[in-house]
């Protein structure tokens, strides 16, 4: 077991050398213009941060929630917020979460076979699963994925 009684830096490097080389912690950090996103791999900890505004970023994610549950038949509304009207579709919602939360850190999950997502704040309610790449795939399609 890790003792967080040691700085981050110990933390990190302990937590490095548990993981398989084909897992994956990702790391989600949502401030109110930029979203910090840390990867953690046996090999290394890379972070990258994303320009985005929280509130566009809960659009986004409020959109893709709805779009989901509205595609498949059953509207679905969350409870962080208010009932959210489906403004775009899941693919392209997918998409945009995906260019957001992905790939800013792409280059860092090659080889990686399983990803286990660390959200904050609204993140933690998104499927991480159904994000789309750009090529269409989805993130399942290439990776497991566990939420931790």
């Amino acid at each position: 077991m890790v003792d967080v009684r040691r700085n981050a830096g110990s933390v990190a490097s302990e937590l490095r050398k548990q993981l398989p080389q084909d897992v994956a912690l990702l790391q989600y950090l949502v401030l109110p213009k930029h979203l910090l996103i840390v990867v953690v791999r046996s090999d290394g900890v890379f972070f990258a941060v994303q320009p985005i505004d929280e509130n566009e970023l809960r659009t986004t994610a409020l959109d893709f929630i709805s779009a989901i549950g509205s595609e498949a038949g059953h509207p679905r509304t969350l409870r962080l917020a208010k009932p959210h009207a489906v403004t775009r579709s899941a693919a392209e919602t997918g998409r945009l979460l995906y260019s957001s939360l992905i790939e800013p850190v792409r280059d860092h999950l090659s080889g990686i076979k399983t990803l286990g997502i660390l959200p904050h704040s609204f993140i933690y309610v998104l499927p991480f699963a159904a994000l789309q790449a750009p090529d269409g795939r989805y993130v399942s399609e290439d990776r497991s994925i566990s939420g931790v």
